[in-house]
């Protein structure tokens, strides 16, 4: 008889299968591997549902992996939205308002998986609660999708689809820790060329099955020079590439900041 202690040795010195969600992370990052865009300016118009019902401009800055900014304009009041990494800002009036630990699923899902190194994607992954032992494949909107997070006939689980073509994100469920009778159902659609890699330019999200917001993108510039201090909070200061301090969709005519041209 082998000795109970040999057999687990030998089970020990086996490498591990990979869960088929990390393989999926990985297949996404090897299809862009060194060619998805390393940074994008864009201007999103947001129609928002809350208590007033509002349409504002959002200035969006990315650069990948790992830093997003949010200018709402208009720019004079200050309102901003940093993501660093493993940090969130939010700022109100050019002031920090509120600083915490962690970053949007969602952000991650539609620009580090493709360019940051997989570890940490799956890190990310894990850290919010999406199972990636646990995956199937559908159609959605005539397209066959792969689905992280979920077995066949779960659409509650913590979950991401992406397009199995060209390995984006087209819909991600999360639970709503504020309200859990409110999951987040993001729809992703419109994609555009953005270098070599894809630029979503429309996304709606569903709290609870109600839609509560509205994003309509339009690309500015991609793989450009990024000015210093672009993503530090403070001192507060209005990006150089968003020279109109209006907000262009919220009753003023439309029109592409003169400095998104430069």
């Amino acid at each position: 008889m082998v000795p109970a202690v040999l057999v687990l040795a030998a089970l020990a010195g086996r490498p591990a299968a990979i869960p088929p969600g990390e393989a999926v992370v990985r297949a996404a990052y090897d299809m862009y591997h060194g060619r998805w865009f390393v940074n994008a300016f864009y201007i999103a118009r947001m129609e928002i549902s809350d208590e007033p019902q509002r349409v504002e401009t959002w200035y969006e800055s990315v650069v990948s992996p790992g830093l997003m900014r949010i200018d709402v304009a208009p720019a004079m009041t200050g309102r901003a939205i940093f993501f660093r990494n493993d940090s969130t800002y939010e700022l109100g009036k050019g002031r920090v308002q509120t600083a915490a630990a962690g970053v949007q699923p969602l952000f991650v899902l539609l620009h580090d998986l493709h360019s940051a190194p997989p570890a940490h994607t799956i890190a990310l992954l894990n850290r919010y609660r999406f199972d990636l032992t646990r995956t199937h494949t559908r159609v959605w909107d005539g397209e066959p999708v792969i689905v992280v997070g979920a077995l066949a006939g779960d659409t509650t689980s913590n979950q991401f689809w992406l397009e199995k073509k060209r390995m984006v994100l087209v819909r991600m469920i999360e639970q709503n820790g504020a309200d859990v009778r409110k999951p987040l159902d993001a729809r992703i659609t419109g994609y555009k060329k953005a270098g070599n890699g894809w630029l979503e330019t429309n996304v709606r999200m569903f709290l609870g099955g109600v839609l509560s917001t509205a994003a309509e993108y339009t690309i500015v510039r991609v793989n450009t020079v990024v000015e210093p201090g672009l993503f530090q909070p403070t001192p507060f200061r209005r990006p150089i590439w968003v020279r109109d301090e209006k907000d262009i969709f919220g009753g003023v005519p439309e029109s592409i900041p003169q400095g998104a041209h430069h």
